[in-house]
């Protein structure tokens, strides 16, 4: 028995366009994800036991920029930090494991929570996509 499969030029053009499609809705969730985890993050390190605290301007400075995707590589990033224009007194603070902090707070108080939280990024990452395109194929149906 013998079986001829083709495909013609405008399927396969008509595939390539919903692949591409998928890959966007799947970088956009992924960047999504990627996000809630950067909140997650800063929202430890905002705690009073991590970022050192003296008048708050330090803490208020904290954020989250929104995830970029690259066009060409699809990566995606999301960009965590402290100081804004204080961006050298937030690395002095995070540094400098001697300085001691009566108000409280520590030294590393973004690496330690982001070190912390590390381990389970990928499985929230991957969780996020199960999400994703189960909603895709129950939308599909």
């Amino acid at each position: 028995m013998k079986m001829a499969v083709s495909i013609d030029r405008r399927s396969l053009q008509q595939f390539r366009a919903q692949w591409a499609q998928s890959k966007r809705t799947v970088l956009r969730a992924i960047a999504a994800e990627l996000y809630r985890q950067g909140e997650l993050i800063m929202g430890e390190s905002k705690q009073p036991y991590n970022v050192p605290i003296d008048q708050g301007i330090l803490r208020n400075s904290g954020q989250v920029q929104l995830p970029k995707i690259s066009p060409g590589t699809g990566r995606v990033r999301v960009v965590l930090g402290y100081g804004g224009a204080a961006s050298a007194y937030a690395a002095y603070q995070h540094e400098n494991l001697a300085l001691r902090h009566p108000g409280g707070g520590r030294a590393k108080y973004l690496e330690i929570p982001a070190m912390e939280r590390a381990s389970v990024i990928g499985q929230e990452v991957g969780a996020a996509i199960a999400r994703h395109l189960a909603a895709t194929a129950r939308g599909a149906r």
